[in-house]
């Protein structure tokens, strides 16, 4: 029983160290963008992938979330060379005429780093390395809706403190 538990150790922290290996390989700017949805509309947005390593490889693009059908990437499969310390890439949105539910909801654009050589035959079993870049769509609600943010500064008993309140008219 103990060989069993040395043994899952150990492979535990081989995990965490290919992970953390690969954690850099690929950057994406920005992490996210906020829109106020407007019916009908179309609009285009531009992000980065950042080639940290500088290596030869493929980066492989998805689009997840509620709304995702209404996002069209323009390259769903890229090569990036060494030299190629990063790439601009963009998307399209495009809006239906109304979204029924109100409230915020999120589209996740995906980089993916794909393996090397995966053209070739055969299984692969590894770890890859994916950033997120969101999209947040704010969808306003019928009526009257509002959201607070309160934060108060940090003070001594008996002296002024500074209130801050954000208040988000949606």
């Amino acid at each position: 029983m103990k060989a069993k538990a040395i043994y899952n150790i150990v492979m535990i922290l081989i995990a965490i160290a290919v992970a953390a290996q690969s954690a850099y390989a690929i950057g994406i700017a920005p992490g996210s963008q906020i829109i106020n949805f407007e019916p009908s509309s179309e609009q285009t947005f531009n992000f980065k992938i950042l080639n940290n390593e500088k290596k030869d490889m493929k980066v492989f693009f998805s689009v997840e979330g509620e709304l995702s059908q209404y996002v069209a990437l323009k390259n769903i499969l890229v090569d990036f060379k060494s030299s190629e310390e990063s790439k601009s890439f963009s998307y399209t949105v495009k809006l239906p005429m109304e979204i029924e539910k109100p409230g915020v909801h999120t589209v996740r654009i995906i980089a993916t780093e794909l393996p090397p050589n995966i053209e070739s035959e055969g299984n692969y079993v590894g770890a890859r390395v994916g950033v997120v870049s969101k999209l947040e769509i704010r969808v306003p609600y019928p009526e009257k809706y509002a959201e607070a943010e309160a934060r108060v500064s940090a003070s001594e008993p008996g002296q002024p403190a500074t209130f801050i309140v954000k208040v988000f008219n949606y």
